[in-house]
């Protein structure tokens, strides 16, 4: 189990028993556990449970256990907990068996699917098929006993099921330019697995993937299935959804992406003929009134960033302090700013960005001359080629304890209200933009520096062009004309 589950679900709180703990989710009061909590504990924003022992690896495994009973996964993708479906997944429907069996299948080359001369060998490994054959006489046998407790009729369908899609296989139907339809419709699971495999083929980043896995989760838990044919799911099916994420709170953007990921699910199992061509996507047709709309982001201001270095100094907390003078003289991203490393470029020196959100983001940031001046002095300036070597273990968690940081002693102890926008490591982002106008700078300057999408501000392919080859030296005036902040010692932190 990861070190990120056990800092995001773990805690000790100061002392010698280990807790469950953390945030209740708007999506979490979807899920049947959390309504009987909320109902008895209506006030409480966290779950916080004793696991009774001192021991971290016991407490691990009872964490292990204690998850799925309260209809929750921890997602090695996506770093964060998901939801289970309602339900442990035993058996697959009979459409689910085919395509499950297609997607085994694919994975496999010809010398596997079909016999030869050297298969037919007594010693030679089995043939799916002859697996397949094995594994359903000896299930028909076992009658009212059998290990998996399915049903003769049911054993009986997956066999069915099974062998259609090898027949499928060794036609190589699905290679054909014109192949015939598909014995069965794509269920939800097995068309948001083309969606992966589609994302993976884009080279779309694992954020993107995980995010299809998530969508898929949280709706069949709600539909309390394992999994559904798609052809089932309908336009009441989503209504009754959409009612209840909005009565749930969800934000309008986290549940409008979603439904945009399930749309795109049903959408590939259609291009890839596993739907009837006139079917029409229950998913095209949401509204999404009633919703709260998100809360805007706000940026720190200069005398903000100053008291969170302050504080990040007296609590000896370099890592905090490193983070916000590189962040507010940068205005790179958290997950930019967990992975950059230095590099010079033409005598330039630069963070570089190799796997930013977008593909503009992607590439070289100059470092503003206090903040080049400030990390010398302190010989906090890395290597080249190399980054700061952050503690936090993942890009998540990194991203989380700032966060924590700054909502404990900058919005809290210093009384700093969020009616304006909520306040987060992005807003360092926010900022750089902010000052850059103020100092009279174009939109499309800023993008450049920022790293914004020339697909959302340059207009023309003028505009586009320019983002992309603006020079270096340009890039580091701009940076240098923000305003230099007061930043204490990074030794002071230490």
């Amino acid at each position: 189990m990861s070190s990120s589950l056990e800092q995001a679900c773990l805690r000790k709180n100061g002392g010698k028993q280990y807790y469950l703990q953390f945030h209740i989710k708007p999506w979490m009061k979807r899920l049947p556990w959390f309504r009987r909590y909320i109902a008895q504990y209506p006030n409480r924003k966290n779950v916080k449970e004793s696991l009774r022992t001192p021991s971290l690896y016991t407490a691990l495994g009872l964490l292990h256990k204690r998850l799925p009973e309260m209809g929750l996964v921890w997602s090695e993708a996506s770093n964060s907990l998901e939801p289970l479906p309602a339900k442990e997944i035993t058996t697959l429907t009979e459409e689910g068996e085919y395509f499950q069996a297609i997607e085994q299948l694919s994975l496999l080359g010809d010398s596997q699917l079909i016999p030869t001369m050297d298969s037919a060998h007594p010693d030679a490994p089995s043939l799916p098929r002859d697996i397949e054959e094995e594994v359903f006489v000896e299930s028909m046998e076992f009658g009212d006993n059998r290990p998996d407790q399915r049903s003769k009729a049911e054993v009986q369908a997956r066999h069915n099921a099974r062998m259609k899609a090898y027949d499928r296989a060794e036609s190589k139907e699905d290679q054909k330019r014109f192949p015939d339809p598909h014995p069965y419709e794509a269920t939800l699971l097995s068309a948001a697995a083309l969606l992966v495999s589609e994302y993976e083929a884009d080279h779309r980043a694992k954020k993107d993937t995980a995010k299809i896995s998530t969508a898929t989760k949280k709706f069949l838990a709600w539909l309390e299935q394992d999994d559904v044919p798609l052809n089932k799911v309908t336009p009441n099916h989503v209504k009754q959804y959409v009612r209840y994420a909005r009565d749930a709170n969800i934000p309008k953007n986290t549940f409008s992406a979603e439904i945009g990921k399930l749309k795109q699910i049903y959408a590939i199992a259609m291009e890839e003929g596993r739907l009837a061509t006139d079917n029409i996507s229950p998913f095209s047709i949401v509204s999404l009134r009633g919703f709260k709309p998100a809360k805007v982001k706000a940026s720190y201001s200069p005398q903000q960033a100053e008291i969170l270095a302050q504080e990040a100094a007296a609590n000896r907390r370099k890592d905090i302090l490193i983070n916000v003078g590189v962040s507010y003289y940068t205005g790179m991203r958290s997950s930019e700013l967990y992975e950059c490393h230095l590099k010079d470029v033409d005598g330039i020196l630069c963070f570089e960005v190799k796997d930013g959100k977008t593909v503009s983001s992607k590439g070289n940031v100059p470092l503003h001359h206090h903040l080049l001046e400030w990390l010398q002095q302190s010989g906090s300036l890395p290597q080249m080629g190399s980054g700061f070597n952050w503690a936090s273990p993942t890009e998540s968690e990194f991203n989380k304890a700032f966060n924590r940081f700054s909502d404990t002693y900058l919005l809290k102890k210093h009384g700093i209200s969020e009616d304006a926008g909520t306040l987060s490591h992005h807003s360092f982002r926010h900022g750089m933009s902010t000052r850059l106008f103020e100092a009279g700078y174009s939109e499309l300057e800023v993008a450049h520096v920022v790293g914004r999408s020339s697909e959302t501000v340059g207009r023309t392919e003028a505009a586009k062009t320019y983002i992309k080859k603006a020079s270096l030296s340009v890039l580091r005036e701009r940076i240098n004309s923000i305003e230099a902040i007061s930043l204490p010692s990074i030794r002071d932190a230490i």
